[in-house]
């Protein structure tokens, strides 16, 4: 039902989405990795969807007047989530690295460099810094969209107003009590990337090193983006039990509450 509601959405305004998926990878190539940087652009490009996404919920179309009055009811919210998501993963970041990079230096010292870990190795050093970090930054996002806290999370929000630890609990307990779907997103989350370097990889050897990284990452976008679009109907059907995309004309009270027309 998600897929087919999913898919409606984006029916509605095809072009917003083409846009925002070009626009994500743009963004994507001036971001590096390390240290939690992605949350600077993981967080406002979901949040920005989560409103597109409501917008085209109870419009029916895109429209900038509500867009643009849903954007600045939310800035501020979704500032200080963007804000609070980066300092958490920056200290994460560190911690875990410091952990792993014994192991790691051990692994890169007996590992191969032959295979598809070498395929992939290959096609990253002769690219351009630009679509290298486009490449990991997509891994990264894709991560964050498919993580069974982040629809949630992103709702909450967006419709209450900022207030992370609180919904980070709530979302801990929507999973406990939706495990099939919270497993479900958390199978993509570990599984997709994975996958995805498959897929530069295959795509390295069709049409060359460069258009595969860039190929893969306007996939990865447009991937994310659709991960984001199912965690919205899951919150949607959780927080306020609607099980079907609402009409053009239907007015809410959520809908004026985000600022909608």
């Amino acid at each position: 039902r998600w897929t087919v509601q999913s898919a409606d959405l984006w029916r509605r305004a095809p072009w917003a989405w083409a846009a925002l998926i070009v626009a994500a990878t743009a963004l994507n190539t001036l971001i590096p990795q390390p240290l939690g940087a992605d949350m600077l652009v993981d967080v406002p490009l979901l949040g920005g969807a989560f409103l597109l996404i409501r917008l085209l919920d109870h419009h029916g179309a895109f429209g900038w007047a509500p867009l643009r009055s849903m954007a600045l009811d939310a800035w501020k919210d979704l500032w200080q989530l963007t804000r609070v998501t980066f300092v958490w993963m920056f200290f994460i970041t560190i911690l875990v690295s410091l952990i792993a990079l014994t192991a790691q230096s051990a692994v890169h010292a007996v590992a191969p460099a032959g295979g598809f870990a070498g395929l992939l190795h290959h096609a990253l050093r002769h690219a351009p810094v630009l679509l290298q970090n486009a490449f990991w930054q997509g891994l990264g996002m894709i991560g964050t969209a498919s993580g069974p806290f982040t629809g949630p999370i992103l709702f909450l929000t967006l419709y209450l107003g900022a207030n992370t630890v609180y919904y980070l609990h709530i979302a801990y307990l929507a999973c406990l009590k939706n495990l099939p779907v919270a497993a479900t997103f958390m199978a993509l989350a570990v599984s997709s990337p994975v996958l995805v370097k498959m897929l530069a990889v295959v795509l390295a050897v069709l049409v060359g090193d460069n258009a595969a990284l860039l190929l893969t990452s306007l996939f990865m976008s447009a991937f994310c983006l659709w991960i984001a679009t199912m965690g919205y109907l899951w919150s949607r059907e959780m927080f306020e039990g609607t099980r079907e995309n609402q009409p053009a004309k239907a007015k809410t009270v959520l809908r004026h509450a985000l600022g909608g027309a």
